[in-house]
Formats: C-alpha cells, structure tokens, sequence
C-alpha cells in the first residue's frame, strides 16, 4: 500500500505520514521534501522536534499519526500501540485508548507488561547490578525501562525487598544506608 502523507496540524511545512515518518520542505536551499531526524525518549518513544516561527516544540510521532489521520485525541484518552513496540508508528497500529482501557492492556502500566515484580527478580537485578551490570543490558533481560532499573537498584522501587542496593560505583549492603561525603576539602 503506498504511503500516504497529511499536513500536521498548527505546525505548516511539516507533513506526517500513515507509517509513521515526517518530513518537511522548509529547508535553507528549498527544496524538498526531506526527512527530519528522529530523537527517541527515555522510554523508546520516537519523538521529533517542530519548528513554527519561534515556537519549537518536541512532539511524539505517534500523536502526531493518530491527530492528524484521525483527528483531535478525545477528552480523557491516550495513545496505544496496539503492539506494545513504541517505535512501530503505522497507523494501523494506533489507537485512542481511555487510560483505564490502556492500564488494563498493559497490565497496570503503560510503560511495562507488568506493574509488579516477584521479589526474586527484585534481588537479581540488585546483585547483577552490583556484579557490574550495566542499566541497559539489566532492562533488556528483564524488559523494563531503565529508569525502572535504576530505581529498583537503587531501593526507590521496592525498598522493602533488601538486597544491595547500587548508586554509581557505591554499593550498599543494606537498604537505608546512608552515603556521606565530604566536598571541598
């Protein structure tokens, strides 16, 4: 099926498309149409940046689909990859969802197939990550984001579950341990 591409609303020049690319003919030589660069969020959402007189603005590509294919997202609702891949903006992947519709497609979590972890998995990420681990490699295993795993080794996301806990190089053997240091001595 050819793609096929729509002005984006309030933003003139920049057209997006029902696969999820933007493209613009404002440029310093004039000609066009070309492709703007995509930046991807903490959480892997694809995002780019629009340019409206002095106004910028860093807008999500999949709102940007949806709004312009099927118009205004409704009061009280939110965007859904039917897929649960944030980088997969086809308009036939997209939907206007309640957040409780959403919630419930994603197990209590819009960012995660779960909102809960079973203690084990808690204390294995904690002593991977203490062994060396890096964030990202710890998120990919365990399918999180990796703020979620920084939480979590750092005791903000289930303090209770003990374990070591991670800050940078410093380890801790019990949480609710406290680092001190002494700057500018």
């Amino acid at each position: 099926m050819a793609e096929c591409w729509l002005p984006i609303p309030d933003f003139p020049g920049y057209e997006v498309s029902d696969h999820g690319r933007v493209r613009t003919y404002k440029n310093a030589t004039g000609k066009g149409p070309y492709m703007l660069a995509i930046r991807v969020s903490y959480f892997g959402r694809q995002r780019i940046l629009l340019k409206q007189g002095e106004q910028r603005r860093m807008c999500y590509i999949h709102r940007l689909v949806l709004e312009a294919f099927r118009g205004p997202c409704p009061p009280e609702h939110e965007t859904h990859h039917l897929d649960s891949d944030p980088t997969n903006n086809h308009l036939s992947n997209l939907v206007y969802l309640t957040h409780a519709d959403h919630m419930a497609r994603h197990g209590g979590s819009t960012f995660e197939g779960s909102s809960h972890l079973a203690q084990e998995t808690v204390l294995e990420i904690r002593n991977l990550r203490q062994q060396g681990w890096s964030l990202k490699r710890l998120a990919d295993r365990f399918n999180r984001t990796i703020p979620t795993i920084s939480n979590i080794s750092r005791g903000l996301s289930y303090p209770g579950m003990g374990g070591p806990l991670t800050f940078g190089d410093v380890s801790l053997d019990r949480p609710g341990e406290y680092i001190t240091a002494t700057i500018g001595e």
